[in-house]
């Protein structure tokens, strides 16, 4: 259960003394701040790797939520999402933006308007030339592995290692000549 507003504090005691911070989050009866949530989730995952025995009955109450979950489709729902995200890389001024999006078109709209551009780039449509299956994780991944490229947040300045990445992608459509720009052709 979410908390929110500050007429509830955290009620972690430590020393006689509560900690006072604004409680945003619930545990069972126990209103805590994010500080605390951690800390005692940290403490709960310890105890879970250190005893067996209740390692194994919190392994079987999490197989009865699943299941439950499961039966009423949220978890459906969960991975749809985690599928429907996609990576792409738009191209604007020679530079290539790889980014993360749950609506590919929507995203490259906002980009058109200038919502994401460096220093000295025009504020121009940009042209999309690939997308992959991926979310926050992947984007992360791919910053990693083209950060000697890198010239300012999630613009690259591409070499022939990026180019043939992109090229190797199933939805690269770098080199079509399209009318569409914010056409994604993921299938």
């Amino acid at each position: 259960m979410e908390i929110h507003g500050d007429e509830h504090l955290c009620e972690w005691c430590t020393g006689g003394r509560r900690c006072g911070r604004a409680a945003t989050k619930e545990f069972v009866d126990l209103k805590l701040c994010w500080h605390h949530h951690l800390y005692l989730a940290d403490r709960i995952m310890t105890a879970l790797m250190l005893d067996t025995s209740l390692r194994t009955r919190a392994a079987a109450t999490i197989a009865e939520i699943r299941q439950v979950e499961i039966r009423d489709g949220k978890v459906k729902r969960e991975e749809h999402v985690r599928r429907a995200s996609l990576v792409y890389f738009v191209e604007r001024d020679g530079f290539v933006k790889i980014g993360f999006a749950f609506n590919v078109p929507n995203r490259i709209r906002e980009i058109n308007r200038g919502s994401s551009s460096i220093p000295g780039m025009t504020v121009s449509p940009v042209r999309l030339l690939a997308t992959m299956p991926g979310g926050k994780r992947n984007e992360r991944w791919l910053h990693d592995r083209f950060a000697h490229v890198r010239v300012d947040g999630e613009w690259f300045l591409p070499d022939d290692e990026m180019w043939s990445f992109m090229r190797s992608l199933k939805d690269y459509v770098g080199d079509a000549q399209r009318q569409d720009p914010n056409l994604v052709t993921h299938g």
